[in-house]
This record gives C-alpha cells, sequence and structure tokens, in this order.
C-alpha cells in the first residue's frame, strides 16, 4: 500500500460501504471524499477523526491514524490495524472498475440520478447516451464503484471500443467476468455464458458500443437480460441502442461557470477541470483573477466537453489562457495532444468527430454537411428548406448525439461540430455553393415578410423570433452581397433597420450598412449600373439614419437630401417614402422646420400611393410633432 487514499479504499470496500454511505458518515461531501481517496487532498483534522471512528480504529491507535491522515506520518504505520481487522463474514464482491488518478468533478447530480436509476427494479438495462468525449465511461464507472452494496456478485467493466462486430460481445463479456468457454459438448458459447450469468446478480458496465449498431446482433442484451433476470447492464454509447429493455440518459457538458470573475465560482464545474488539468500538465500554473474570464470562455468554446478541456488545459506549458481561446476559436484541430496513453479516438477533438462521421449513413452525412451552413440554431421547417432534412434525419442525429434540441423548438449544432461539417461540405463545392445560396435566399425572405408584423399589435412576438435568427441572417446578408444578390438586399434593408433600431444595436446598424455600402462600390463593374447607385443610395440612407441616432446630426443630414432626392426618381418608391421620412427627422432636430415638414410630407404621400399605411402613419405623426414644436396647438 502507497497511500493513505489507497489504504481509506480498501478499508471502505471491506467494510462493503459505498463512498456515498461513507462520506454521509463522516460529514463531508462525496468530490471532498473522492479527493482525499485519490491523493489530491488530505482530510482535516475533524474529519479524520470521524473516519478512524466511522473504520472502528482502536482507541490507542487513533492518534496515529490522524497523523498519517495528515500526511506527518507514512502509511506503513497503519498496517498493522488494517491486519487486525476481522475478517468479513461475506466476501468482497468482485469488481474490476478502472481506477483513475483524479477525482471526477461536476458529475454529482449525474452519478445519484443514475444510481437512483439502477437500483430501480424496472431498469435493467441503462445507457449513458452522448458525444465522443463527453465523460460518458468515466461518469458510469464512478456510479458503478457507488453501488457495490446492490450487487451481490459483483461488476465487471467491459470494454468494446475495439470490438467491430457484435459477434465479439459474447467473448468479451466472458473475458471481464473471468469466465472460460468449454469446448466439450454441444452448447454454443452464448448459451454458456448465459448458464454462468443466470443465477449472478451482477453489474455489467458496456462500454462503447456505438460503432456495434450498424450491423444486426445488439439484441444479444435483451436474450441475456431475458435468461439472467438478475444481471442488469450500463452501457455507454455515442447513439442509443433502440431495444424495447433500454433506459436512456443522456449526459452533457460539464457545467460552466455562472461568474466568470470570481474564482470560487468555478468549483465543480467546467472550469475546475480545466484548472486541474491545468495544474498537471504545468505544476507551476497558477491562474489569476484576470484569468478566468478567459478559462470560462474555453469551457464555453468546447460547451463543457470534459474531453475538448483537457486538450485546451494541456497548453497552458506554451500559451496563456486568452491564446488557447483563441486558437480554439480559429478552428479544432488545435485541440489535440500526444499521450501515450489516450485511446487514438480521443487525442483530438477530430478524431472524434471524425469516428461518429463514419458512423453515419450517407443521407445523414449529406444533411449533417448543408446544416453546418446554419448559425446559432435553426427551425425544423429552416433545415427542411435549406439542407433537405426530414424529420426522421434530424431524430437520427439528435440520437447520435450530433444535434441537440432546445425546449423552444430549435435545432443546434455545437460550434465544434459544425466547424467539422463545414470542413466536408468545403470538399464538395458545387453543394456548397448551392447550400450557402439557399440559405440565404431563406433567411432574407423570412426577415422581409417579419416587416409587417414588427409594424403590428404582434410586434413583440416577432421581433423575438427575428432576433433567435440573427446570426443566419448575418450569414445570409453577407454572403448576398458578396455574391451580388443586391435586389434582395435592398428589400430587406428597411426591416434590418427597425430590427436594429428596437433592440438598440445602432452600433452594429452603423456598421453593417457601412460595410454594404464599401461592399457594393467595389463591385460596381459586376453588378447593373442603375441598380448599383439605387442600391447605394438606399444604403447610405440607413446608415445615415443610424449615424442620425448615434448623435451625429450634421453629417446624417448631408447624407440623407443627397440619397434621399436620388431616390425620388427610382423605381423604388418605397425607398424614396422612407428615405424622406429619415430626412425629416433628421431636420426636425437641425430645427430645419419648414424643410423637415415638406419632406415628411413627400413621405407620406409616397407612403399613401403604394399602400405603405405604417409609413404613412409614421409621417403623419412626424408632422404632428414638428407643427406642435411651432407652437401650431390646433
Amino acid at each position: 500500500m502507497e497511500t493513505f487514499g489507497e489504504w481509506l479504499q480498501q478499508q471502505r470496500s471491506l467494510r462493503r460501504l459505498t463512498r456515498e454511505e461513507f462520506a454521509k458518515r463522516v460529514g463531508c461531501s462525496v468530490s471532498a471524499l473522492q479527493k482525499i481517496e485519490y491523493g489530491t487532498r488530505r482530510p482535516s483534522t475533524q474529519i479524520a477523526e470521524l473516519m478512524a471512528n466511522c473504520l472502528d480504529v482502536p482507541l490507542e491507535e487513533r492518534s496515529t491514524f490522524v497523523r498519517v491522515a495528515r500526511g506527518e506520518l507514512s502509511v506503513e504505520r497503519l498496517h498493522a490495524e488494517a491486519e487486525s481487522l476481522p475478517p468479513e463474514d461475506i466476501p468482497a464482491p468482485k469488481v474490476n472498475l478502472p481506477l483513475f488518478p483524479t477525482p471526477l468533478i461536476g458529475r454529482e447530480h449525474e452519478m445519484e440520478q443514475i444510481c437512483q436509476l439502477l437500483r430501480d427494479p424496472q431498469c435493467r438495462l441503462l445507457t449513458l447516451v452522448g458525444p465522443g468525449g463527453i465523460g460518458k465511461t468515466r461518469l458510469a464507472i464512478e456510479t458503478a464503484s457507488n453501488l457495490q452494496d446492490v450487487f451481490a456478485d459483483g461488476m465487471c467493466f467491459v470494454p468494446l471500443a475495439s470490438a467491430n462486430s457484435t459477434r465479439f460481445i459474447v467473448p468479451v463479456i466472458a473475458d471481464s467476468v473471468g469466465f472460460a468457454f468449454h469446448h466439450t459438448g454441444h452448447a454454443d458459447p452464448k448459451t454458456q455464458l448465459f448458464g454462468y450469468l443466470k443465477a449472478k446478480q451482477v453489474l455489467l458496465l458496456t462500454d462503447n458500443l456505438e460503432q456495434l449498431l450498424t450491423e444486426p446482433g445488439i439484441e444479444v442484451f435483451t436474450e441475456l437480460l431475458a435468461y439472467a433476470p438478475h444481471v442488469k447492464l450500463l452501457a455507454t454509447s455515442r447513439e442509443s441502442l433502440e431495444l424495447q429493455e433500454e433506459w436512456v440518459f443522456e449526459v452533457h457538458g460539464l457545467p460552466i461557470p455562472e461568474s466568470t470573475y470570481v474564482g470560487e465560482s468555478a468549483q465543480n464545474t467546467s472550469a475546475e477541470l480545466f484548472l486541474q488539468r491545468a495544474r498537471r500538465a504545468d505544476v507551476g500554473f497558477d491562474a489569476m483573477p484576470e484569468d478566468y474570464p478567459r478559462i470560462a470562455y474555453i469551457c464555453q468554446l468546447v460547451d463543457g466537453n470534459p474531453l475538448g478541456i483537457e486538450l485546451a488545459a494541456a497548453w497552458v506549458r506554451t500559451l496563456s489562457c486568452d491564446e488557447i481561446a483563441q486558437e480554439i476559436k480559429r478552428g479544432m484541430d488545435f485541440l489535440s495532444v500526444s499521450v501515450r496513453d489516450l485511446p487514438t479516438r480521443h487525442r483530438s477533438m477530430r478524431a472524434v468527430f471524425d469516428h461518429s462521421w463514419k458512423l453515419l449513413t450517407e443521407e445523414e452525412q449529406r444533411v449533417l454537411r448543408r446544416l453546418s451552413a446554419f448559425r446559432g440554431g435553426f427551425r425544423r421547417e429552416a433545415a427542411e428548406h435549406v439542407a433537405g432534412a426530414t424529420i426522421s434525419i434530424l431524430s437520427a442525429l439528435m440520437t447520435k448525439s450530433l444535434m441537440r434540441r432546445d425546449g423552444a423548438g430549435r435545432y443546434d449544432l455545437h460550434e465544434l461540430i459544425r466547424q467539422f461539417a463545414a470542413e466536408q461540405l468545403a470538399e464538395h463545392p458545387d453543394e456548397q455553393t448551392a447550400t450557402q445560396a439557399c440559405h440565404s435566399k431563406y433567411y432574407l425572405t423570412f426577415f422581409s415578410g417579419g416587416n409587417g408584423p414588427l409594424q403590428s399589435s404582434a410586434q413583440r412576438q416577432a421581433l423575438a423570433e427575428l432576433t433567435a435568427e440573427m446570426d443566419n441572417f448575418r450569414a445570409a446578408w453577407d454572403w448576398a452581397i458578396a455574391h451580388h444578390d443586391i435586389t434582395r438586399v435592398c428589400q430587406v434593408s428597411p426591416t434590418l433597420r427597425y430590427v436594429y433600431e428596437l433592440r438598440a444595436w445602432l452600433e452594429e446598424g452603423e456598421k453593417v450598412f457601412h460595410d454594404a455600402v464599401e461592399a457594393i462600390r467595389s463591385h460596381t463593374e459586376e453588378i447593373d449600373p442603375s441598380e448599383s447607385l439605387t442600391s447605394i443610395h438606399i444604403m447610405r440612407t440607413h446608415l445615415a439614419y443610424f449615424r442620425f441616432r448615434l448623435g451625429k446630426s450634421a453629417v446624417p443630414y448631408a447624407e440623407l437630401l443627397s440619397s434621399a432626392t436620388f431616390l425620388q426618381s427610382s423605381t423604388d418608391q418605397f425607398a424614396a417614402a422612407y428615405s424622406m421620412w429619415y430626412l425629416g427627422i433628421v431636420c426636425w432636430t437641425l430645427g430645419r422646420f419648414t424643410e423637415a415638414i415638406d419632406s415628411l410630407r413627400v413621405s407620406l404621400e409616397k407612403a399613401r400611393t403604394h399602400g405603405k399605411r405604417w409609413h404613412e402613419a409614421a409621417a403623419g405623426e412626424y408632422i404632428g410633432i414638428v407643427i406642435h414644436e411651432q407652437g401650431e396647438y390646433e
């Protein structure tokens, strides 16, 4: 025995106490006890004394026990006490679960839920489902280690990651439980194994099943459960097994700290895992207060994925936390390490996603590629229109842990998965162009249709719906301008202007329309001259309006006067109407009342002629405001 933690685990096991039960008896948290057992923390004197009492350490030896626990004496001083303990009447169950050198962080709630499910007699096949690197295996093993009192014949870890066919399931289970097949007689291996397990009360932790779901044979688990009534299965997979007996538990990323400025907020979250791994990578690493916002941001970028966090933390030897965050934003290839004892599929996020990609059908791959065009999530209707995603395909991608759906019914790809899928789409240039064009047209049309609801009693709901799609709209807008879809851009620009104003995103409004003006000017040779000039003036009117709203009244007046005058004779008479409305408002704030009323009356008449009742009302309102300010109250 080398450490106090190992001695403690052994004594707890001899007394058939789970970690939860032992922690409760000594009055500390499970997380704190884990850290004591794994040697990353020393118990306080009070906790050590409670442990001694719980372990029935003789009174005359308790001071020695406390000093060993506190690290003042070597663990060898405890050997005599351990050997003098009376033997258990009931032998300890066989347990062959892997051990880990560090405590599990941030999973107490999930462990409690899984323990509760596995204690339920009705739950005999529980599958932990989640994307690669999310920590399914670690969570399963740690949870199982706390259930030794439930399974009289123990629990066995059944590693199936390297199995490429369902025909290997039976021999791998047999090897894990220590069963040797008999080569005499007529019983096949499956029958022999089932006969061996029939009367046993055992938990089989079957790990990494996703690659076995592409062929028949996974039903062997159903057969086992039917033949051996006291056996339970705890499985891990990137997708559910789709068996009737299966209960599915989704594993998500670790919690991300609510506060990015207080170090204590990192406890029991993804940030604590980052700090733990960073200190193992560089024993001299010591996070400063200014590092916490960057650490929290890193955890956000990888969505609390434990593997992503560990891969990121390994870089603290050479990069600052801010540099690590920036590298992750540039691409997933940064998230990789060369660690000999880490499975190849877990040495980089790309390897994780590539493993999942190969398990998809061609149709699922095609849809996932196209879904990478979306930003910030998408609705089912949009996915069907842009990516050809049927509800069955969306369900399959969710089942395979490559996509998620929130309570509002929106679907989403995690950014790292989206990056990977976008790379796959880039390998099909024609498909990429068609998908992005379809995405752009869909969202520009969607926003154009939102103008009416924004100007109605349904404004609040319409604004929420449009705001939810702003990331998609920004991508659609940029693509349309870059590919000279100027007519559609001009048509949607009034709606965009109004959304920015209602949300008070004035600086972004100014930048977007300024960039649009410059982009159109730089491509005048590729656009029809009359369309190019009209579109530039339309964008200038919106730009001038936002500059006015930002307090730059003098400059917007000159820009609006020029562009609004030009648009009066253009084919876009709606633009002529709202540009004069902008000009009238600016003239009013500058005290140019006569010019303001003239501009607003032109706007009113054009809006009335073209059936734009909201703009007609708005122009009439401002005419009243200007007249009121002149004292003409009647």
